[in-house]
Protein backbone atom coordinates (compact mmCIF):
# COMPACT_ATOMS: atom_id res chain seq x y z
CA UNK A 1 0.00 0.00 0.00
CA UNK A 2 1.75 3.08 -1.24
CA UNK A 3 -0.83 5.83 -0.98
CA UNK A 4 -3.66 4.69 1.33
CA UNK A 5 -6.38 4.64 -1.33
CA UNK A 6 -6.70 0.84 -1.17
CA UNK A 7 -7.60 1.07 2.53
CA UNK A 8 -10.53 3.33 1.66
CA UNK A 9 -12.21 0.86 -0.69
CA UNK A 10 -15.45 -0.84 0.29
CA UNK A 11 -16.45 -4.37 -0.81
CA UNK A 12 -17.40 -4.68 -4.50
CA UNK A 13 -15.53 -1.43 -5.27
CA UNK A 14 -12.60 -1.31 -7.68
CA UNK A 15 -10.36 1.48 -8.95
CA UNK A 16 -10.96 2.79 -12.47
CA UNK A 17 -8.25 5.46 -12.28
CA UNK A 18 -5.83 6.69 -9.67
CA UNK A 19 -3.33 9.50 -9.76
CA UNK A 20 -1.64 12.39 -8.06
CA UNK A 21 -1.21 16.12 -8.80
CA UNK A 22 1.70 16.61 -11.20
CA UNK A 23 3.04 20.00 -10.18
CA UNK A 24 2.50 22.85 -7.79
CA UNK A 25 0.22 25.53 -9.19
CA UNK A 26 0.55 28.90 -7.50
CA UNK A 27 -2.57 31.03 -7.43
CA UNK A 28 -2.97 34.79 -7.09
CA UNK A 29 -3.32 34.45 -3.30
CA UNK A 30 0.13 32.89 -3.15
CA UNK A 31 1.69 35.79 -5.03
CA UNK A 32 0.02 38.31 -2.72
CA UNK A 33 1.48 36.46 0.27
CA UNK A 34 4.91 36.54 -1.41
CA UNK A 35 4.49 40.30 -1.91
CA UNK A 36 3.62 40.69 1.77
CA UNK A 37 6.79 38.74 2.58
CA UNK A 38 8.90 41.09 0.47
CA UNK A 39 7.34 44.13 2.15
CA UNK A 40 7.89 42.68 5.61
CA UNK A 41 11.45 41.80 4.62
CA UNK A 42 12.22 45.36 3.53
CA UNK A 43 10.51 47.03 6.51
CA UNK A 44 13.17 46.14 9.11
CA UNK A 45 15.95 47.29 6.81
CA UNK A 46 14.22 50.66 6.51
CA UNK A 47 13.68 50.86 10.29
CA UNK A 48 17.32 49.93 10.92
CA UNK A 49 18.38 52.71 8.61
CA UNK A 50 16.26 55.23 10.56
CA UNK A 51 17.00 54.00 14.09
CA UNK A 52 20.66 52.98 13.84
CA UNK A 53 21.86 55.89 15.98
CA UNK A 54 18.94 55.98 18.45
CA UNK A 55 18.50 52.35 19.56
CA UNK A 56 20.86 49.94 17.84
CA UNK A 57 19.97 46.92 20.06
CA UNK A 58 16.23 47.45 19.61
CA UNK A 59 16.76 47.85 15.89
CA UNK A 60 18.61 44.53 15.59
CA UNK A 61 15.96 42.72 17.65
CA UNK A 62 13.21 44.27 15.53
CA UNK A 63 15.06 43.30 12.37
CA UNK A 64 15.48 39.66 13.45
CA UNK A 65 11.79 39.34 14.37
CA UNK A 66 10.66 40.80 11.05
CA UNK A 67 13.16 38.70 9.09
CA UNK A 68 11.68 35.59 10.71
CA UNK A 69 8.12 36.70 9.93
CA UNK A 70 9.15 37.55 6.39
CA UNK A 71 10.68 34.12 5.87
CA UNK A 72 7.50 32.48 7.17
CA UNK A 73 5.25 34.52 4.87
CA UNK A 74 7.65 34.22 1.99
CA UNK A 75 8.24 30.47 2.08
CA UNK A 76 5.71 28.98 4.51
CA UNK A 77 2.59 29.07 2.36
CA UNK A 78 4.35 27.83 -0.76
CA UNK A 79 5.99 24.98 1.19
CA UNK A 80 2.67 24.03 2.80
CA UNK A 81 0.95 23.94 -0.58
CA UNK A 82 3.82 21.91 -2.05
CA UNK A 83 3.52 19.33 0.76
CA UNK A 84 -0.24 19.15 0.28
CA UNK A 85 0.20 18.50 -3.46
CA UNK A 86 2.97 15.96 -2.94
CA UNK A 87 0.91 14.03 -0.39
CA UNK A 88 -2.43 14.07 -2.21
CA UNK A 89 -3.80 11.02 -4.00
CA UNK A 90 -6.89 10.77 -6.17
CA UNK A 91 -8.97 7.80 -7.22
CA UNK A 92 -12.09 7.24 -9.27
CA UNK A 93 -13.79 3.96 -8.50
CA UNK A 94 -16.90 2.35 -9.89
CA UNK A 95 -18.83 3.85 -6.92
CA UNK A 96 -17.02 6.94 -5.60
CA UNK A 97 -14.48 9.69 -6.10
CA UNK A 98 -11.83 9.54 -3.38
CA UNK A 99 -9.38 12.30 -2.44
CA UNK A 100 -6.84 11.17 0.15
CA UNK A 101 -4.30 13.53 1.75
CA UNK A 102 -1.48 12.61 4.10
CA UNK A 103 -0.57 15.77 5.99
CA UNK A 104 -0.34 16.12 9.77
CA UNK A 105 -3.24 13.68 9.92
CA UNK A 106 -4.77 11.60 7.16
CA UNK A 107 -7.76 13.27 5.52
CA UNK A 108 -10.15 11.49 3.20
CA UNK A 109 -12.91 12.99 1.09
CA UNK A 110 -15.16 10.54 -0.71
CA UNK A 111 -18.40 11.18 -2.55
CA UNK A 112 -20.67 8.77 -4.33
CA UNK A 113 -20.82 9.19 -8.08
CA UNK A 114 -24.62 9.40 -7.81
CA UNK A 115 -24.19 12.56 -5.68
CA UNK A 116 -22.15 14.39 -8.33
CA UNK A 117 -24.39 16.82 -10.20
CA UNK A 118 -21.78 18.86 -12.09
CA UNK A 119 -18.34 18.14 -13.51
CA UNK A 120 -16.15 20.62 -15.31
CA UNK A 121 -12.79 20.15 -17.00
CA UNK A 122 -10.06 22.80 -17.16
CA UNK A 123 -7.28 21.89 -19.58
CA UNK A 124 -3.85 23.48 -19.84
CA UNK A 125 -1.99 23.68 -23.19
CA UNK A 126 -0.37 20.34 -22.35
CA UNK A 127 -2.32 17.20 -21.40
CA UNK A 128 -2.50 18.39 -17.79
CA UNK A 129 -5.53 19.96 -16.20
CA UNK A 130 -8.05 19.88 -13.38
CA UNK A 131 -11.50 18.38 -13.00
CA UNK A 132 -13.91 20.27 -10.77
CA UNK A 133 -17.05 18.60 -9.47
CA UNK A 134 -19.96 19.58 -7.29
CA UNK A 135 -22.01 17.29 -5.10
CA UNK A 136 -25.74 17.64 -4.56
CA UNK A 137 -26.66 19.63 -1.45
CA UNK A 138 -27.14 17.51 1.69
CA UNK A 139 -28.32 19.48 4.71
CA UNK A 140 -26.88 22.73 6.00
CA UNK A 141 -23.17 21.78 5.90
CA UNK A 142 -22.91 21.68 2.13
CA UNK A 143 -25.01 24.81 1.64
CA UNK A 144 -27.54 25.63 -1.03
CA UNK A 145 -25.23 24.90 -3.95
CA UNK A 146 -23.61 21.73 -2.65
CA UNK A 147 -19.93 21.17 -2.04
CA UNK A 148 -17.20 21.85 -4.62
CA UNK A 149 -14.05 19.73 -4.92
CA UNK A 150 -11.45 19.08 -7.58
CA UNK A 151 -8.80 16.75 -8.88
CA UNK A 152 -6.05 19.34 -9.37
CA UNK A 153 -3.31 19.27 -12.02
CA UNK A 154 -3.60 15.69 -13.21
CA UNK A 155 -1.99 14.12 -16.28
CA UNK A 156 -4.16 13.14 -19.26
CA UNK A 157 -7.13 15.12 -17.99
CA UNK A 158 -9.21 14.32 -21.10
CA UNK A 159 -8.94 10.56 -20.51
CA UNK A 160 -9.70 10.90 -16.80
CA UNK A 161 -12.69 13.16 -17.57
CA UNK A 162 -14.07 10.56 -20.01
CA UNK A 163 -13.54 7.78 -17.45
CA UNK A 164 -15.30 9.80 -14.74
CA UNK A 165 -18.17 10.68 -17.06
CA UNK A 166 -18.64 7.01 -18.06
CA UNK A 167 -18.59 5.95 -14.41
CA UNK A 168 -21.22 8.56 -13.49
CA UNK A 169 -23.47 7.48 -16.37
CA UNK A 170 -23.04 3.81 -15.40
CA UNK A 171 -23.83 4.62 -11.75
CA UNK A 172 -27.09 6.34 -12.72
CA UNK A 173 -28.31 3.27 -14.65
Amino acid sequence: MVNGIEDQLIPQEYILWQGQPTRLALGIKDYSILLAGVILFSLPVFIMFLAKDIMPVFGYFFMIVFMGLSAYFFFGRVYKKYRAFRNSYYAITNVRIIIYKRLLKDETFACNLSDVDMIEKHTKPSTKGSILFRTKPHGSKSGYYGEFNALYMIENVDDVYRELFKAIIKEED
